[in-house]
C-alpha cells in the first residue's frame, strides 16, 4: 500500500474516483461518485507492483492517486515512465521514505508559521499540521478536497516544478479560509479540511484565478514563497527532526511463496519457507522464482563443488539445515 494505507487504497478504488473522461463538456464535482472500473484497477495494480520490484519502492503514500490520474489520460506504458523519472529526479517530485514524508510535513508547518501566523495557529489548535492531519495533501494529492478538473491541471504544474507546486498549492488553500477563522469552528483535522473543500468544490471557485494566489507576481507574499533551493534547504534541515518523530513503517501486505523450479531440493519445498525467504529479500527480487544451483544431496558435500556451482550467479540465498539432537532448523543468508 506504499504507506497509504489498505483501507485507505481500498478506497480510492471503490470510491475516491469518477471515471473521468476528457470527451465530457462538464464534469462533476462530486469526488465519491463512481468506482475505477476492472480495467483500470488492474492497471494500477500492474503499476504499483512494477514500481516496487522494478524500482524497488516500498513507501511512497501519494503514488497510488498520482499513478491514478496519469492512467486517466496515457497508457500503463507512458505512466509508468514518467513516474520512473519523478523517482529518479533529484529534484524531489514524491516523498519516497518515511523520513521524507514527514520532512515534508515538518517543512510545511514552518512556511506557514513564517507566512500566515494566525492560519498557522488554528490548524496547530485543531492537529491539522500533524503529519496525520496532512494526509490531504501529501498522502492523497488533494483529490479529496479538490475538483476532478482543478487536479488536471495542477498535475500539468506539478509535472514540470514537481514538489514546489505541491507547497505552493497547499499555501494557497491556506488563504481560502484566512479571514473567515473567527467564525470557523474547528475541532480537528478532518473540519478543517472540510472548510477547504467546501470552498474548492464551490462553483465559484476558480482554478485559473486561484493560480494568482499560487504565483502572486508582485507584493510581500511573492517574496515569502519558498522557492526550489529554499524547500530542498528546508527538508534537509529537518530530517534530523524526521527521524526521531517518524513511526516504524511495517509493510502489512502478506508475503507471497517465492517460485521454485526444481523438485530436488526439500529444504525450499515448503510454501512457509518461500514466504518467510521473501520478507528478506529486496522488493526487485520478491517475485522471481529460485532456480537450484547447488545441493548437498545432489553435488556432494564438497566446499569446492559448493563454489563452482555459485561462482557464476549474481544473487544467491543459502539455505542451511542445522541439526540439534532431534531438533531441526532452517537457516538462511542472502
Amino acid at each position: 500500500d506504499f504507506g497509504l494505507g489498505q483501507e485507505a487504497l481500498n478506497q480510492l478504488i471503490q470510491r475516491d474516483y469518477m471515471e473521468w473522461n476528457t470527451s465530457k463538456s462538464k464534469q462533476s464535482t462530486d469526488v465519491n461518485a463512481n468506482a475505477i472500473p476492472e480495467k483500470g484497477a488492474n492497471l494500477l495494480a500492474l503499476i504499483l507492483c512494477t514500481v516496487q520490484q522494478v524500482l524497488g519502492i516500498e513507501y511512497c503514500p501519494p503514488l497510488p492517486d498520482v499513478a491514478t490520474i496519469l492512467l486517466t489520460h496515457m497508457p500503463e506504458s507512458y505512466a509508468f515512465a514518467t513516474i520512473r523519472e519523478m523517482i529518479n529526479d533529484t529534484s524531489h517530485f514524491l516523498p519516497v521514505s518515511q523520513k521524507d514524508y514527514y520532512s515534508w510535513c515538518k517543512t510545511y508547518g514552518m512556511i506557514v508559521k513564517r507566512m500566515f501566523p494566525v492560519t498557522y495557529k488554528a490548524m496547530k489548535t485543531c492537529g491539522a499540521l500533524e503529519p496525520e492531519g496532512l494526509e490531504p495533501i501529501f498522502k492523497r494529492f488533494f483529490t479529496t478536497i479538490m475538483k476532478p478538473g482543478d487536479i488536471l491541471r495542477f498535475v500539468d504544474i506539478f509535472l514540470v516544478e514537481g514538489c514546489k507546486a505541491v507547497f505552493r498549492l497547499a499555501l494557497s488553500l491556506c488563504q481560502l479560509v484566512r479571514f473567515d477563522l473567527k467564525s470557523l469552528i474547528l475541532t480537528d483535522s478532518e473540519s478543517w479540511w472540510r472548510e477547504i473543500r467546501s470552498r474548492t468544490l464551490s462553483p465559484e471557485f476558480s482554478f485559473k484565478k486561484h493560480l494568482n494566489l499560487m504565483y502572486p507576481k508582485f507584493g510581500k507574499v511573492a517574496k515569502r514563497y519558498p522557492n526550489r533551493r529554499g524547500l530542498r534547504r528546508a527538508m534537509k534541515y529537518n530530517e534530523r527532526w524526521a527521524l526521531e518523530n517518524m513511526p516504524i513503517y511495517i509493510d502489512e501486505t502478506p508475503p507471497k511463496p517465492m517460485g521454485f523450479t526444481s523438485n530436488e531440493c526439500t529444504l525450499a519445498q515448503p510454501a512457509s519457507v518461500r514466504s518467510n525467504l521473501a520478507k528478506w529479500l529486496p522488493p526487485s527480487l520478491k517475485s522471481t522464482q529460485l532456480d537450484l544451483i547447488y545441493s548437498t544431496e545432489i553435488h556432494g558435500r564438497s566446499l569446492v563443488a559448493f563454489y563452482n556451482e555459485c561462482q557464476r550467479s549474481k544473487n544467491t540465498i543459502v539455505l542451511i539445515e542445522a541439526l540439534t539432537g532431534s531438533t531441526r532448523a532452517t537457516n538462511g543468508m542472502f
